[in-house]
């Protein structure tokens, strides 16, 4: 699983939120998640289309500690044989295309959130 430095203190920050502005950030967290399935599906090999078609992004939910999470999973049975290869049992190598997208994607989703962030506390906190 990826790790993402500075985690915690955004999970803090978030806990501290108004639920208004938790919402706020949703759009946000969407777009984010849907432009790194966007470039994972452009990445993921085509040959039946089966595993890009698979690839889908899942409705935010509150966790436990009050923050929002959007999750991103490739539901085809052998999405994990594609991206990590089956050399061991035929041969296959990997054709990785989960994690490069996840990983040239982060920063702006990133970015965006915090931005989200940012404007919704403002507006928060202005009123």
């Amino acid at each position: 699983m990826a790790k993402i430095q500075g985690l915690d203190k955004l999970k803090k920050k978030l806990r501290e939120l108004p639920d208004d502005v938790k919402d706020a950030i949703e759009p946000a967290l969407l777009k984010g998640a849907n432009e790194i399935a966007d470039l994972q599906r452009a990445l993921a090999p085509r040959i039946t289309g089966e595993l890009v078609n698979s690839i889908t992004v899942h409705t935010p939910e509150t966790t436990e500690d009050g923050s929002r999470r959007v999750s991103i999973e490739a539901e085809a049975f052998y999405a994990d044989w594609v991206e990590r290869g089956r050399r061991k049992y035929n041969g296959e190598d990997a054709n990785p295309y989960f994690w490069p997208g996840y990983r040239l994607a982060k920063k702006k989703a990133q970015a965006r959130i915090k931005r989200a962030i940012s404007a919704a506390a403002k507006r928060s906190f202005n009123q």
